[in-house]
């Protein structure tokens, strides 16, 4: 009998756009502006995305039904607080990133299918809003973890 061997890459897909967001703001205040300039429904999960055992990102979505479209809004920066040890002075912290080769971004915008247009469109809207100091859009083809987008 043939055996049928599945790989992480079967399950990778190019189908989606990706948008960095650079804010300070808090995870809550930048759904709620996104919800207001770019005419969203973005809610919080029940349950943060869980990487490791204590990486948490909060995670916000978005599903249009009437278009298709599936919104994701994700904290790029989760930190890890280690336990000290009985001889060590100060708890030890590290910050992580869900794609840590774009560790400036605070959030990123996911839009599922790939909508170029739509991305552009957002991405103009998302300039409006003067708690983001800078939005790009991410080519797909540049993201090295896309596994970590997958979810």
């Amino acid at each position: 009998m043939a055996t049928h061997k599945l790989l992480l890459e079967d399950f990778e897909d190019d189908n989606f756009n990706l948008i960095a967001i650079y804010s300070a703001i808090d995870d809550y205040l930048l759904a709620y502006k996104l919800n207001t300039f770019c005419d969203l429904n973005l809610k919080r999960a029940k349950e943060d995305l869980i990487y490791s055992e204590n990486e948490y990102h909060s995670f916000f979505d978005f599903e249009d039904e009437q278009k298709d479209i599936y919104y994701a809004l994700l904290k790029n920066k989760s930190e890890i607080s280690k336990k000290k040890e009985q001889d060590e002075l100060f708890n030890i912290s590290q910050v992580v990133h869900i794609l840590p080769e774009y560790s400036r971004a605070d959030y990123f915008l996911k839009i599922e299918p790939k909508n170029d247009e739509l991305s552009l469109r957002i991405h103009a809207k998302l300039k409006e809003i003067n708690q983001i100091a800078m939005s790009r859009i991410i080519e797909s083809s540049d993201i090295k973890n896309k596994s970590n987008l997958i979810f």
